[in-house]
């Protein structure tokens, strides 16, 4: 199973470094390659439509202070694509977050913390072991991970490390995975109460994506006082299940006690009311960590986010990771991306014609 890493300068790759090292030291096969989406954007798009074609089930991409690079590759596939926003001198890396985190609703992307290599490997490794047709770690083997993911000679790189290996010669078509489409949703308790419109979208998207896509779905509301209870019984009985986590903004997100503490994997989203302003000081805490690992677990964010009060992009990137081995969920993504291309064009006509009108009328 190939990743593609793609940065829009050799630059960007410093930010990264840590990611490269890692993903070579477990044996994960990968591409590095540099796109611009403003000196090459045909080269870019064309590359990202080829994606499938070549074999990769993945991109991951830099996203420096415009950040356009992860946002149009997102729009051009039907592949996961995940972003890893840069920390920049004049905005501390707000700039590279906010363009990657707040995408269109219908165009989902997966974001990571600042200048993050270390999250958004175990990200990668909790994807792969979702992808396979066993268990590659499971909770208990993933925090031990997590505590020894500085610890270069540790064993658990090693024993990865084979079992990739056994899994590449095994299988050589994704087809042939077995993947599991039980998805289990967190929403925080505060979001029924201070955003009932946006509780009421989650609920809705998950009817209809039940109906239409026949996935099981498992609703579970959570509050700081009983997160530990909720975790412990996911770990004991759901190994495979993948996580939606729907999350009230707050200045003490628990989003990273969930992602840090399961091997499942974890797509994320805050939401909030909207009469509130985005605090983007807590926002930049959250997500600039700076790498400070005094407490690892504290401090690893192994989820993606999809935005603020992004309810869709939650569900379709999850979509568009079960879509790499599922044909029903693959077809499903293809004619939601032609409605939307159809609706923006139905729009474009009519904005046409009112302007036509108007330019007669006061000719």
């Amino acid at each position: 199973m190939k990743i593609e890493i793609r940065t829009g300068s050799d630059s960007d790759i410093s930010h990264i470094k840590e990611l490269i090292n890692l993903l070579k030291l477990v044996g994960v096969d990968f591409d590095l390659r540099v796109l611009s989406a403003h000196r090459t954007p045909e080269r870019m798009i064309n590359e990202a439509r080829k994606l499938e074609k070549k074999g990769f089930i993945l991109s991951v991409a830099v996203a420096g202070g415009s950040a356009h690079l992860p946002g149009m590759t997102a729009s051009e596939t039907l592949l996961p694509v995940l972003a890893i926003p840069v920390l920049t001198k004049n905005f501390n890396g707000l700039d590279s977050l906010l363009s990657s985190l707040q995408m269109p609703e219908g165009v989902p992307l997966g974001v990571l913390p600042i200048n993050d290599s270390y999250s958004t490997f175990l990200f990668i490794l909790k994807l792969l072991n979702y992808l396979s047709s066993y268990i590659l770690f499971d909770g208990n083997i993933y925090e031990k991970l997590v505590k020894n993911l500085f610890v270069e000679k540790s064993d658990l790189f090693l024993n990865i490390r084979k079992n990739l290996e056994k899994l590449s010669k095994k299988f050589n078509y994704l087809k042939k995975y077995n993947v599991s489409e039980k998805i289990i949703i967190l929403i925080d308790d505060k979001i029924k109460n201070k955003c009932e419109s946006y509780y009421k979208k989650i609920i809705q998207q998950k009817i209809d994506l039940q109906i239409k896509l026949g996935i099981e779905f498992f609703v579970y509301h959570f509050d700081p006082d009983n997160i530990e209870d909720l975790l412990l019984d996911i770990k004991e009985n759901n190994d495979k299940s993948s996580i939606i986590v729907f999350e009230y903004f707050s200045y003490n997100p628990l989003i990273c006690k969930i992602s840090s503490s399961l091997a499942n994997l974890v797509v994320h989203s805050f939401v909030l009311d909207k009469e509130e302003n985005i605090d983007f000081n807590l926002l930049l805490n959250i997500f600039n960590k700076k790498n400070k690992f005094d407490n690892v677990t504290e401090n690893l964010f192994p989820n993606v986010f999809t935005g603020v009060n992004r309810i869709e992009n939650c569900f379709l990137f999850l979509l568009k990771i079960i879509a790499t081995k599922n044909s029903k969920i693959k077809n499903f993504l293809k004619n939601y991306k032609k409605v939307m291309k159809k609706k923006v064009v139905k729009i474009d006509k009519e904005v046409k014609l009112k302007t036509k009108i108007n330019n007669f009328l006061f000719l």
